[in-house]
């Protein structure tokens, strides 16, 4: 199994381009066209990307303020459904500014379910080591017999003994001004499900222009 990162939908383009205007009280020049698509005119472009590469001198020093400055962003939101491991989730939990959760699978839920039917193992990584996934068997056989029931297993016992492999599906809705900031930040890591989890921003409007934008 591999993992897998898809946009559902995207929004708040019209709000965000707006409010970017009311600084200034200038007037955009975005707006839709005839297929009901907003396009972003090039004024209101140009101001967004200085914006968005924006430095002040502060005591002498160049400081980037970006993200202060740039903070039309965070109006523009994206909802992508993310499976990753457990080993991704515990490095994706980083990003909690200008994230918000939705709903997402149980571990345990889908761990007892899928060991009752034997097919738990369809559930970890492509890379997990199988003898990771052979020592959890031998540890969920060892406690199954301790405790009769795979449902009066301790939820404790199973989490601590599950490799990192395990996959786990959440909706999270991200502003574009944390996909830029994990974009920048990720695209060349070294776990590859970010790379994934990159291309499915690479898909999203208006990417190379708000989010790898660079002066």
């Amino acid at each position: 199994m591999r993992e897998e990162f898809k946009v559902l939908e995207v929004g708040g383009f019209l709000p965000a381009i707006e409010a970017m205007r009311f600084p200034t009280q200038s007037k955009s020049d975005s707006g839709y066209d005839e297929n009901q698509q907003f396009v972003i005119g090039p004024k209101d472009m140009k101001l967004a990307q200085g914006l968005l590469s924006k430095t002040e001198n502060i005591e002498g020093q160049e400081i980037f303020q970006g993200d202060v400055h740039g903070k039309f962003s965070r109006s523009i939101v994206a909802w992508i459904k993310c499976t990753g491991t457990r080993a991704f989730w515990a490095e994706a939990d980083t990003y909690v500014v200008g994230m918000a959760p939705t709903s997402s699978t149980s571990t345990m839920y889908t761990l007892r379910k899928e060991y009752k039917n034997g097919t738990w193992r369809n559930n970890f990584h492509d890379d997990t080591p199988q003898r990771s996934i052979d020592a959890f068997d031998e540890t969920m056989k060892e406690l199954y017999n301790e405790h009769g029931e795979i449902n009066d297993i301790p939820i404790a016992k199973i989490k601590y003994a599950l490799p990192e492999g395990f996959f786990q599906t959440r909706t999270r809705m991200y502003s574009y001004q944390t996909l830029r900031r994990i974009y920048l930040q990720r695209h060349n890591h070294r776990l590859a499900e970010w790379h994934s989890f990159c291309d499915a921003i690479e898909s999203l409007p208006y990417y190379s222009e708000l989010i790898s934008f660079k002066k």
